[in-house]
C-alpha cells in the first residue's frame, strides 16, 4: 500500500499515531497497528486535520488501490 492510498475512516485497520509530520496541505501518520507494535503503518492525510500524536486511528485502503500478494509464491492475487 502506498501512503496516499489509506484513508482515515470510522473503522478498518486499528493505528496509534507515533508521530505526525506536517507538510502543508499533507501530513503524513506514522504509527504502529494497535496490538501488534511490529506492523508499521504510513498514511498520507490532510494536513488541515491531522490526528494527534498518542491517537488511535482507524484506516481503510482505497478501493482498487490495494496488491494483494501470495506469501508462498509471491504471485499477485486477483489479477
Amino acid at each position: 500500500m502506498r501512503p496516499e492510498d489509506l484513508a482515515i475512516s470510522d473503522r478498518g485497520l486499528a493505528v496509534q499515531v507515533d508521530v505526525v509530520e506536517e507538510l502543508g496541505a499533507d501530513a503524513y501518520i506514522y504509527g504502529h497497528a494497535v496490538g501488534d507494535p511490529s506492523l508499521q503503518i504510513i498514511a498520507r492525510t490532510d494536513g488541515r486535520k491531522p490526528p494527534a500524536k498518542g491517537a488511535t486511528v482507524h484506516f481503510t485502503p482505497t478501493p482498487n488501490h490495494a496488491h494483494l500478494f501470495d506469501t508462498a509464491t509471491g504471485e499477485r492475487l486477483g489479477g
